[in-house]
């Protein structure tokens, strides 16, 4: 048996527990790692025409172990632009723009979505109708 499938299991049948009320077990706050709400993010410039998108917070909180939001980025090319995620929500999404606005203002060409996670994708409707959707 898989460890993640033994963790599922114990966790079940203390939930389980706990709702029946046989165990007053204490269950961990939920407590998300990050919220799209507040984050905000910066350019760092890679190489010529590639860039990252990170969370500001990015260089001082990696280093005590603070986990970050999701990152992305872009590739300007001779005729546009290739985006690398789109982002959980419209906020971080316009900020994910405006970056790339303060760069080029070619045509947004591509977008990569590595995952269907919706930090990866969720954003793909805002996208301009001719962007072509890349989709792992």
């Amino acid at each position: 048996m898989n460890k993640n499938l033994i963790v599922t299991m114990v966790t079940c049948f203390l939930l389980s527990l706990h709702l029946t009320g046989i165990a007053q077990i204490p269950l961990p706050p939920q407590v998300p790692i990050w919220d799209g709400n507040k984050v905000e993010l910066t350019l760092h410039k890679l190489a010529t025409n590639v860039y990252a998108i990170q969370p500001t917070a990015v260089e001082s909180e990696t280093t005590k172990g603070i986990p970050q939001a999701t990152s992305g980025g872009f590739i300007v090319g001779e005729k546009g632009v290739m985006l690398i995620e789109c982002f959980l929500n419209k906020r971080l999404f316009d900020q994910e723009i405006k970056l790339v606005r303060s760069v080029t203002n070619k045509p947004i060409l591509y977008a990569v979505n590595t995952s269907d996670h919706g930090d990866h994708c969720f954003t793909n409707y805002l996208l301009p109708a001719n962007t072509l959707i890349i989709q792992n």
